[in-house]
């Protein structure tokens, strides 16, 4: 009986633990999902935005470091489609797939000289110039067409959240909570970026994961956000293709 009874236990206790896990991660997705997942109506927003030019939304100015060593700012970047990522080169999962997509993206775009790929680092600290130079080698990203951003930190999520209007977090980072609206070390709202990466780093300087989203963001020659695509959808990617191409053949956007 003892026995038995030492087993029900071990039986019970298993099955209470794989309840508590369940609930902890409905109770995250409940959290989370809220701040992350857009409405159909934003969705069908962000896929007209490329023939609502008006509605468009404008970037704000910056001035970041490339893995050259030199400054590009948005002015730089003028009279150019543009096509931005945001990634960190010790990210083992979501990061290297959409550098991935990113190097068929030059691959398909080779000869179109008003043509750029943004990549932007969320780990700046860590991804200096020479760093993002070694990450952006493995990819063969060509040193005129697709430039790798790192910088201040506070000017890079500032860029993220407040013009691309995407989703970045980092756990580590005690200053967001100098922002009213990155309330804590919570997850941030009001961005729009249904999908994000989960990215969790390597090493013993990155343990918890950065949080930022996995859209690709087409970028017209005034500075413009003119769509979003998930980095994860083959019909997205099309889109974004077919998307660029629009832009490219189509003076004056």
């Amino acid at each position: 009986m003892k026995k038995r009874s030492l087993r029900q236990k071990r039986v019970l206790g298993a099955l209470v633990f794989v309840a508590a896990s369940g609930l902890l991660v409905i109770a995250l997705s409940i959290a989370i999902a809220p701040n992350i997942e857009n409405t159909h109506a934003v969705k069908d927003r962000q896929r007209n935005m490329l023939l609502e030019g008006r509605d468009a939304w404008r970037l704000p100015d910056f001035t970041f470091i490339e893995r050259s060593g030199k400054q590009v700012t948005l002015a730089n970047l003028r009279g150019k489609v543009w096509i931005a990522d945001f990634i960190w080169t010790r990210c083992p999962d979501a990061c290297p797939l959409m550098s991935a997509v990113m190097a068929r993206l030059q691959a398909e775009f080779a000869d179109e000289p008003e043509l750029r790929l943004v990549s932007f680092s969320v780990d700046p600290q860590f991804d200096t110039p020479a760093v993002l130079a070694s990450y952006a080698a493995k990819f063969g990203a060509d040193r005129d067409q697709w430039l790798f951003l790192t910088g201040e930190k506070e000017a890079i999520y500032h860029v993220i959240q407040k013009g691309f209007r995407l989703l970045v977090f980092d756990p580590d980072d005690a200053k967001a909570s100098h922002d009213p609206e990155l309330p804590g070390r919570s997850v941030p709202q009001g961005w729009l970026g249904p999908a994000v990466a989960w990215a969790h780093g390597v090493g013993e300087h990155r343990e918890n994961p950065v949080i930022h989203s996995d859209r690709f963001v087409l970028v017209d020659r005034a500075g413009q956000i003119r769509g979003y695509y998930r980095s994860t959808d083959p019909q997205d990617l099309m889109r974004l293709k077919q998307d660029t191409w629009k832009l490219l053949r189509t003076r004056g956007t």
